[in-house]
């Protein structure tokens, strides 16, 4: 199989605008999807191999187009679920994150295009990193919320414990109940040092506001 590069990649993709959505490279998220103009380019995914980009809107201001981050994720729809309803489900795997360079909007089909660039996070394409990071701080952490926010422990330590690092953090900022801006914050953090520090410093600020949320209730 072919390698990626940087070069290889599409320099202008359609685009999913999903708040509160953010996928990591090598990561795999199911997504329901229901604006239908959208289909057709997740079919395309699927059936032809073609890229999408995903994306959090920042904002929607008043009688504007709503505001995206400049950050996203190149994916491609691995496995196409089925529709039903008006509503289509699929899996994503997420290839490369991405900076926006420009958006441009096909009115006939309401679909949102973008001219993007993957220079910032190249290493994206490679092998996964070797573990740089303190996992035992990382894991204590979450156990944490976990309890504090159920009374038990939901998560498994076994079974996180046998992730690789990365795709613990992955696991973490896509599926743990932050903010979008959090998450974002998260999906732009380049290196596996840096997103360690973003992902425990939110996990620690969620255990915080949860503790106190119970002592006032």
């Amino acid at each position: 199989m072919t390698k990626l590069t940087t070069k290889s990649l599409p320099k202008e993709i359609p685009l999913l605008v999903r708040t509160g959505t953010i996928i990591f490279p090598k990561a795999k998220i199911p997504l329901i999807h229901d604006k239908q103009a959208d289909f057709g380019f997740l079919k395309n995914s699927f059936e032809e191999g073609g890229y999408i980009g995903i994306i959090q809107a920042a904002a929607h201001l008043e009688d504007k187009d709503m505001v995206l981050f400049s950050f996203g994720t190149l994916c491609k729809v691995v496995e196409l679920l089925g529709e039903k309803e008006e509503k289509m489900a699929v899996i994503l795997e997420g290839i490369c994150r991405f900076e926006l360079k420009s958006l441009k909007k096909d009115k006939e089909s309401n679909t949102v295009c973008a001219k993007v660039s993957y220079t910032r996070f190249k290493k994206d394409l490679d092998a996964e990193e070797a573990d740089l990071v303190d996992r035992t701080k990382l894991l204590s952490s979450l156990m944490q919320l976990s309890a504090l926010s159920s009374g038990s422990q939901d998560v498994s330590l076994e079974e996180f414990s046998m992730l690789s690092t990365d795709r613990l953090l992955s696991l973490i900022g896509m599926s743990s109940p932050f903010y979008p801006s959090e998450k974002q914050a998260a999906l732009e953090a380049v290196s596996q040092k840096d997103r360690y520090n973003v992902i425990f410093s939110l996990l620690d600020m969620a255990s915080y506001d949860t503790l106190a949320h119970h002592k006032l209730h």
